[in-house]
């Protein structure tokens, strides 16, 4: 028989099959009663362990008239072949999981303004959908997304479109109206609708032309539109800040209508009559990332971005944020 003093595994020529055969014949010591717990005849099962000990070098059964007995290196070795066993179940279970795009780390950029509602709510339903991917969080300006993206260091961006890269694909999720934000006590907030032509002669807060194209773009034409260019008299990188600046009587801002949930003292909102513009949100990502994990955010992004005004006002009477605490989160960005 092998020699007993010498305990080498070659794992050059160990199989899983024969582990499990050996960890069968240990839990049940009969080598019958294992063979057909693991499906299979006595006489391949038998071999097989045989092989095992030639293999590894020392006997892990004694030999019994009715059955077997673990040898004292057969008590030690079945601890460690379940562990093996163990170790490639999960090994085979995370695989497929990362295959389904349940696992893993993304890299996601969003604009400041979404922070403030679309944000939280779908970071909530995707965590606790996928618990074990990773999600970093970048707060970037749409041209610094759109390097970002360009250069692979971001798998996904919630921006506004439009993103023109060859590389990247882009799908909007939402078209919504702007609003205006006002003072609670300046003339206009006594209308119900405020038409664009009001706004002739009104300070306006707005992004500027670098950070926010197509924004500025759309408030220029609508105020084009109703014969007269508007009187910018702050320019700001992010539109919660602007309605703050509003709370301080500096002016009026024009935003996305979902941002009326960004509540400050001192500001109320109005819904624009005549305007056709449409603040829009999108979703971007490589073509060339084949994570399936990217998939499942997406799906996410469309479930719950647009579902629009009226699923981020269910989700905001009857959610709690706790996203500070959570450690599948890191916010890389100030």
């Amino acid at each position: 028989m092998p020699n007993q003093d010498v305990f080498h595994i070659d794992y050059r020529y160990m199989e899983l099959r024969q582990l499990r055969y050996f960890v069968a014949a240990a839990e049940e010591l009969h080598f019958g009663r294992a063979a057909a717990r693991v499906h299979i005849s006595q006489p391949p099962l038998s071999q097989q362990i045989q092989s095992l000990e030639t293999e590894i070098g020392v006997e892990l059964f004694e030999r019994l008239g009715r059955g077997v007995r673990l040898t004292r290196a057969g008590t030690e070795f079945l601890q460690h072949a379940r562990g093996v066993l163990r170790q490639s179940h999960r090994a085979v279970e995370h695989a497929q999981r990362a295959a389904r795009g349940e696992i893993g780390e993304l890299e996601i950029g969003f604009v400041g303004s979404l922070s403030f509602t679309y944000v939280p709510w779908m970071l909530r339903v995707f965590m606790a959908r996928y618990p074990d991917i990773r999600l970093v969080l970048h707060e970037k300006t749409i041209a610094e997304q759109t390097e970002w993206l360009d250069e692979g260091r971001l798998q996904i961006g919630l921006l506004r479109p439009p993103i023109n890269l060859p590389d990247v694909e882009c799908e909007t999720v939402l078209r919504e109206p702007f609003a205006l934000a006002l003072p609670v006590d300046h003339p206009l907030a006594d209308l119900d609708s405020v038409p664009v032509a009001a706004l002739r002669e009104q300070p306006l807060i707005m992004l500027p032309r670098t950070i926010g194209l197509r924004y500025y773009s759309q408030v220029l034409g609508m105020c084009h539109r109703a014969g007269f260019s508007p009187q910018v008299v702050q320019e700001i990188r992010h539109l919660p800040a602007a309605i703050g600046l509003v709370s301080a009587g500096i002016g009026l801002t024009v935003i996305p209508d979902s941002l009326r949930f960004h509540r400050m003292p001192g500001v109320t909102f109005r819904t624009i009559d005549d305007s056709i513009e449409k603040a829009e949100t999108a979703i971007a990502w490589r073509k060339d990332n084949p994570l399936p994990a990217v998939d499942r955010f997406r799906d996410v992004a469309r479930e719950i971005i647009g579902s629009g005004l009226e699923g981020l006002e269910r989700a905001m009477s009857t959610t709690r944020w706790s996203l500070g605490a959570n450690r599948r989160l890191g916010t890389q960005d100030a």
